[in-house]
């Protein structure tokens, strides 16, 4: 009879035992998923950033290609110009500051 105390004991102890380190697991699982999700919800806004800032790129190259080629006219124009108004004249530079 005393062993079969000491043995419902020990498997009582070992079954809280049991019980309290599924309950420390439970407890990093549920941290680790709080802390995947936060993460994830981070990439989420950082890519949707990164998407925005992509588009406002392209946007900014279009509309950079665009002013080279006005600018570009607008040289022509002025070599033009000048050989109306001056003929024979030596046309200006234009420089890049």
């Amino acid at each position: 009879m005393k062993k079969i105390v000491l043995f419902l004991v020990n498997f009582a102890n070992l079954a809280l035992a049991y019980s309290e380190a599924c309950s420390i697991v439970a407890d990093c699982n549920a941290n680790i998923e709080a802390r995947l999700s936060s993460l994830e919800s981070q990439n989420e806004d950082l890519v949707a950033k990164m998407n925005y800032l992509e588009a406002k790129n392209e946007k900014l190259e279009a509309e950079n290609q665009q002013l080279e080629a006005d600018i570009g006219q607008l040289k022509a124009d002025v070599v033009e110009l000048e050989e109306m108004v001056l003929p024979g004249k030596t046309p200006a530079t234009v420089e890049h500051i």
